[in-house]
């Protein structure tokens, strides 16, 4: 991605291949998800500092016309250059007017990180739905839940008594 080393660069593809595929560089390291759960979870100061990252990726992601619309835990690699954004085979073009994976109706993504919109299999869904995945990661990364478990939104009533 042109402008920030917090993406996986794309190396080919060919989306309307009859099976689409692409590839992108192979990125060294451990996903958030492995470490939140082998580390424990990430201090608030850093995990400040992975937000701010992440976001200046996404950033770069949007300005270039594209959706991640997958990014989770697991799609987060942290290596010995920070974190890196990576699998964007979910990905699609913001102003896309050919067909994309989305049809209406249908689900794409981790549910578990993905905005209402597109957890309602809305087709067309904006850059928010990235920031709102990216907030779902760093909610991860903070305190080793997701916003949502289930059927259940995760809320202060939740928690046990003290």
């Amino acid at each position: 991605m042109i402008g920030t080393s917090r993406v996986a660069r794309l190396l080919d593809g060919d989306p309307y291949a009859d099976r689409p595929w692409l590839a992108m560089e192979y990125v060294s390291g451990r996903t958030l998800l492995t470490c939140v759960d082998s580390d424990g979870v990430v201090r608030l100061p850093l995990a400040a500092s992975l937000g701010a990252l992440l976001a200046e990726g996404l950033s770069a992601v949007h300005v270039a016309g594209l959706l991640h619309r997958d990014l989770k835990p697991q799609n987060v690699i942290l290596g010995d250059a920070g974190p890196m954004i990576i699998d964007f085979g979910l990905g699609a073009f913001m102003d896309s007017s050919q067909e994309t994976l989305s049809q209406s109706g249908m689900i794409i993504g981790t549910v578990r990180c993905m905005p209402p919109e597109q957890a309602g299999g809305h087709p067309q869904v904006s850059p928010a739905a990235d920031l709102y995945a990216l907030g779902t990661v760093l909610l991860y990364a903070a305190a080793r839940h997701y916003p949502y478990d289930g059927s259940r939104l995760r809320c202060q009533s939740d928690a046990p008594p003290e």
